[in-house]
């Protein structure tokens, strides 16, 4: 990160920075999920990474946005937009009809995986910048929302 003295540092928020940065990525997995090739992924894994990170700079630093502790719109709008960019552009046309493209056990699993991940991450990454004395309350309206989202789902 310096490079006048060739050094490199890691610090506690450059691996929260980090932690916000795998939030699209994993919006844009849930999408492509069963429609591209593993190696396919891992191109789109460092295309997401460095497309969320020009746009975190413009929304936050060019055009002087506010984004709140969630990141609803740095992140997860980006994540879908650009998960549904590449959802569009790795599908041929007719895909809709086609059989091999009906939903997979393999896909459901990683789907399954995919909200149990959600379940244990993200309280933790909504309430990182809240104020210290409204972390906790936070972390526990996330908790009810997720809760709310996933009977209201059933």
């Amino acid at each position: 990160r310096n490079f006048e003295q060739n050094s490199f540092s890691l610090s506690f928020m450059d691996i929260i920075d980090g932690m916000y940065a795998t939030v699209p990525t994993l919006i844009s997995f849930g999408m492509v999920v069963g429609k591209m090739a593993p190696v396919q992924n891992v191109v789109l894994v460092f295309m997401n990474v460095m497309a969320y990170a020009f746009n975190y700079w413009v929304c936050i630093y060019v055009i002087g946005a506010f984004d709140g502790t969630g990141g609803s719109v740095t992140t997860h709008m980006f994540g879908a937009f650009f998960g549904a960019a590449c959802t569009a552009i790795a599908s041929p046309k007719g895909a809709h009809t086609d059989p091999d493209c009906k939903g997979r056990y393999q896909s459901d699993i990683f789907s399954l995986f995919g909200s149990l991940m959600i379940w244990t991450y993200y309280p933790s990454y909504n309430s990182f910048y809240a104020p210290p004395e409204a972390q906790q309350a936070v972390a526990i309206n996330t908790y009810l929302a997720l809760l709310g989202s996933s009977v209201a789902g059933e």
